[in-house]
């Protein structure tokens, strides 16, 4: 439904308000009138107006420049269009009016077709400002409804991978179909590749079991890689550090190449090693390195 769009029309003589209203109403538009420049500052807080047509002088209350003065202060109604009318064109009075924010101004008696003419431009003006706005508004209230809907959707993705998560930790006593299971679950949800690095006993290196995406396929697949076998890259080095440290760490900038239970294509460097390994490797760009503890003691990463 389309708004009305109201005008303001201020002259302290019934009958002047009486015609342009006449005039204005036969074009079908909302007039609204005040007496006074007193009763047009309070209908201009009650509503907007696409057009204010104010009378110059209205004694013995406040003048149309005054009043003019006034609605500029407000900051509700500083850019309000006003056309003043007035029965003489007095070349200080309109230097004034111009000064005080004036946008024309109308001889009268009003010629009925000079008066629609002027006003239709920022009547139309007031229209387009208006559907302009509502077309942001819609845009805004549209983006945040997306947004609430996707955080709504990975709020129960996130609640659906900790229940399947919480299922994996107790459906079995095995251990290495537990790490399994909670492998196939974080790949691909939380990234390409996942791994759970298990401290060694004194006199035995650690060992890690892999899940990973990789692109040919788009399939899952699993390994073992042990500390004899892994490549010494960025990651080892990490995983090493936290499995000494305990304490996490987050790595961004890698080139390094997965699976590397593969020989030590992980050492090859730059564009050569994405060349070689596109097809055949995936390459992590990202990765976090957290430990694994419990009661103080580091189980592994």
């Amino acid at each position: 439904m389309t708004e009305k769009i109201n005008i303001l029309v201020v002259d302290d003589l019934p009958e002047k308000l009486l015609v342009l209203e006449t005039i204005l109403r036969s074009w079908g538009r909302n007039v609204i009138t005040a007496r006074s420049g007193e009763e047009a500052l309070r209908r201009l807080m009650d509503a907007e107006f696409a057009v204010i047509l104010l009378d110059v002088n209205m004694p013995p209350g406040m003048s149309g420049l005054e009043t003019a003065a006034m609605i500029r202060r407000r900051k509700k109604t500083a850019h309000t269009p006003i056309i003043f009318i007035t029965a003489f064109a007095d070349e200080m009075h309109t230097a004034q009016g111009y000064s005080l924010g004036a946008v024309d101004y109308i001889l009268s008696p009003i010629v009925p077709e000079i008066l629609r003419t002027k006003v239709s431009v920022f009547v139309e003006l007031f229209r387009m400002t208006q559907q302009a706005r509502h077309q942001a508004d819609e845009r805004v209230a549209l983006a945040r409804e997306q947004a609430a809907r996707q955080a709504a959707e990975e709020a129960t993705r996130r609640s659906a991978f900790l229940a399947e998560a919480s299922t994996v930790l107790t459906n079995s006593l095995d251990f290495d179909a537990t790490v399994r299971g909670l492998l196939q679950l974080t790949v691909p949800f939380l990234g390409d590749l996942a791994a759970v690095t298990l401290a060694g006993e004194a006199g035995h290196p650690w060992r890690s079991e892999l899940a990973y995406l990789l692109p040919p396929d788009g399939l899952v697949h699993h390994c073992t890689v042990t500390a004899a076998e892994g490549p010494q890259d960025e990651l080892r080095a990490a995983v090493e550090r936290v499995l000494a440290t305990g304490r996490p760490e987050t790595l961004a900038g890698l080139a390094v190449a997965y699976p590397p239970a593969v020989g030590q294509a992980s050492s090859l460097s730059g564009q050569r090693q994405a060349r070689s390994l596109s097809h055949e490797y995936g390459m992590l760009h990202t990765a976090i390195v957290l430990p694994l503890l419990a009661r103080g003691r580091i189980l592994g990463r």
